[in-house]
């Protein structure tokens, strides 16, 4: 981990001022598989103060390509969104417009951030997942007493990723999808993902872990893993990791989150 993050496991104050100092960046872990894939942020309190004093309260997605030198550091995301509550600006666009300029100066490469609105926060097309229908890996394993080779013709799910945080030592829960073609054991699929509960990891690196397993078993021509986390803090972070070099950052909502 790196030594100079300031906020992780230290106490610390939301401050009522405006502050991109907070921010701390996290070097990204370099892969020998080639990647491609994307970090979406959902921040769901982002709220400042409008012209007339009154507060505002927006949904903000921001999506970070996986191939990014360095990635933002959770706590310290909060603690800057936070830093805008008691902020007065004269339109929408200008928060956006300073949010990207200072993320994009600590992961040292472009971003996309956009206004959610809060209509739009449905569960999504969960019956289809990169062009194939979604079965459940979970309902597979318990059901069947050999589950066999994965069906490379559908995309594979469970509701069942657990890891854990390498500062606090806290729980989190994620949905993960797969697609994958190529013959593949789904025990040893469920038993790797599986292996996670009780492993330390950012949500990113986990993802880029299981994406990486998958690869480099044998047979494996393509793919993609989606984990879409529970939030905390306000937060929900949901990497893609893909050898797709077209693969779209998928912002599906699951009933869990």
């Amino acid at each position: 981990m790196n030594s100079n993050i300031r906020s992780l496991g230290n106490d610390a104050s939301y401050n009522v001022e405006y502050d991109s100092d907070v921010l701390d960046r996290i070097e990204r872990q370099t892969s020998r598989y080639q990647t491609f894939g994307w970090d979406i942020w959902n921040a769901y309190e982002v709220s400042w103060l409008n012209p007339k004093g009154y507060p505002e309260n927006r949904w903000l997605e921001i999506t970070i390509p996986a191939s990014s030198p360095n990635i933002i550091e959770s706590k310290s995301m909060k603690l800057y969104l936070n830093s805008y509550n008691m902020q007065q600006f004269e339109t929408d666009n200008e928060i956006l417009t300073r949010i990207q300029t200072d993320i994009e100066s600590i992961i040292h490469d472009k971003v996309a951030i956009k206004w959610k609105e809060p209509c739009i926060a449905s569960h999504g097309n969960l019956e289809m997942f990169a062009g194939k229908k979604v079965e459940n890996l979970d309902n597979l394993i318990n059901k069947t007493q050999t589950p066999g080779i994965l069906d490379d013709n559908v995309a594979w799910v469970t509701h069942c990723f657990r890891s854990c945080c390498p500062v606090t030592s806290q729980p989190d829960w994620a949905s993960v999808f797969f697609n994958i073609t190529g013959p593949i054991d789904a025990l040893n699929v469920y038993h790797h993902v599986m292996s996670y509960r009780t492993k330390d990891g950012f949500h990113e690196s986990c993802m880029q872990h299981v994406f990486e397993w998958i690869v480099s078993q044998s047979g494996i021509s393509s793919v993609t893993v989606m984990g879409r986390f529970l939030r905390r803090g306000g937060i929900d972070i949901n990497p893609i990791r893909s050898t797709d070099e077209t693969i779209l950052p998928m912002n599906i909502r699951v009933p869990l989150q």
